[in-house]
This record gives structure tokens, sequence and C-alpha cells, in this order.
């Protein structure tokens, strides 16, 4: 069976040349020259830089999913993106960070290979869906507006209508959509509790919300780590899956 191409339904992302260059393991002067051929499409920018849209670097280079994966694997293709969100709310290595945390509650809790693997996947996706918000949104210094607020908690969402649009990560939508929903159904964006949501999703709410509690933002200073520890623990069972939090504090301390 013929393999189908590399491509979004329903969104698009754009690169810059480095990233493509970097996607498909190519000289940034490679990906040039396709696109001074006529081979690549791209877009410039009012800087005079270019553009590529992902979907028009698959189709213009003649490559395909399975293809990446078996030269670069899937880590690598969702670098360019992981790096286009970190971009957008200073949030350098944060997915790296919670990929790396939540394989460790993996490993305690005998996870198979695929499923650490789809857990890692999920983990580095995880705000994929922020891409589609107002940077002044994400790094406002001062309380958000109601219309602000509503406007980041749509990001799982986007992340799963954008995990959706691309069919071999199709399967990671579900945990993407989940993880800001809360053990006590006080989460969004369906009001799920307990064992409803997915073990996966639990396991990332409780990594990115240790991460982002150490990290210094634009707006605060990073909490101290045995700070983030008394906050997991207090919140166990509301917020966090208290099993996670059992397991996570285990592993870190």
């Amino acid at each position: 069976m013929a393999q189908k191409p590399f491509t979004f339904n329903k969104r698009d992302v754009l690169l810059t040349a480095q990233q493509a260059a970097s996607l498909l393991n190519l000289s940034v002067a490679t990906i040039k020259n396709y696109i001074y051929a006529g081979k690549l499409k791209s877009i410039k920018t009012p800087g005079g830089h270019h553009r590529i849209r992902m979907s028009d670097l698959a189709a213009s280079i003649g490559i395909t999913l399975q293809e990446v994966i078996i030269n670069k694997s899937s880590l690598g293709i969702i670098s360019a993106l992981i790096k286009a969100i970190e971009r957008k709310d200073f949030s350098q290595g944060h997915a790296e960070s919670v990929a790396r945390f939540s394989l460790k509650v993996a490993e305690e809790l005998r996870f198979s290979d695929s499923q650490k693997n789809d857990l890692q996947l999920a983990a580095l996706l995880h705000d994929i869906g922020k891409m589609d918000i107002d940077q002044k949104i994400l790094n406002k210094p001062t309380p958000l507006t109601g219309d602000e607020l509503s406007a980041i908690k749509k990001h799982p969402e986007m992340g799963e209508e954008i995990a959706r649009s691309i069919t071999p990560f199709e399967r990671l939508s579900s945990i993407i959509r989940q993880h800001h929903e809360r053990f006590d159904g006080e989460g969004y964006p369906d009001g799920l509790s307990g064992n409803r949501i997915q073990r996966e999703a639990r396991i990332i709410t409780v990594t990115e919300a240790y991460d982002f509690m150490t990290t210094k933002k634009p707006y605060r200073e990073a909490i101290p780590t045995k700070k983030a520890f008394v906050e997991l623990e207090k919140n166990a069972g509301a917020q966090f899956d208290p099993e996670i939090v059992e397991i996570f504090l285990k592993v870190q301390k």
C-alpha cells in the first residue's frame, strides 16, 4: 500500500528555513535552493525571511511521514513545533522537561515501550495548541481578563485538533486534550475526573505543574523545589492523581 503524504487537514504550521532544514536533516542552503528553484513554496515575511508551510514542505519535496520517522525519528519531526511554541511563551526546555519527568514516572508504572513512546510524544506536544494564542496573552505580566483566560483555556482543544490532523499522532490527541483536567473533576475542557482521565494525561498534569512552578517566568520568579513538592502533595486528590504525585515525588527526591 502506498504511504500517505504528511499533510495537515485543518491547520498548518509555518517553519523557518532553519527549522525545515533540521526537520529533514538537510542544510539551510539546500532548503533555500529548493525555494529559489521553485520546488518549494514559501511565504516572505515583511523582513524578507522565508516561512514554509509544513504541508508544502512535505508535498514539494515528496517526503512522507514514515520516511521521516525512519530517517530521523518521530521526535525529530516535532522539534520544530516545540521550538515555535517555546518562542511564544518563553518556555525554553519546558516540553523536554515534562517529557523527561513523565518517563521517570512511566518507568515506575512499568509502561511498555509503546506506552512510553506515546507518553513522551504527548508530553512534548502537550502545549501545541498555544500556537494559536496571542503571545501578549501568554506572557502578560498582570492578571488575565476573563476573555484572556478563556483564550488560554482553549489550548488543549486546539492542541487536540492539530494532533488529529496529523494521522500518526491522532492517538495522542485525547491525552493532549485532557492534560488540564483535574482529578476532582474541576478541570477543563470536559470536567473529567479520576480514572476517566487517561493515565498519560494525569502524569503530564503533575509533571507540567512541577516544571511550571520551578521555572522562572517573565512575570514571576521560580518556586524552590521543596515548595513545589509541598504544593503537589497539598493538591493530591484534588488537582492531581495522588498515586502519580506519590510516584513523582519518589523519583524526584
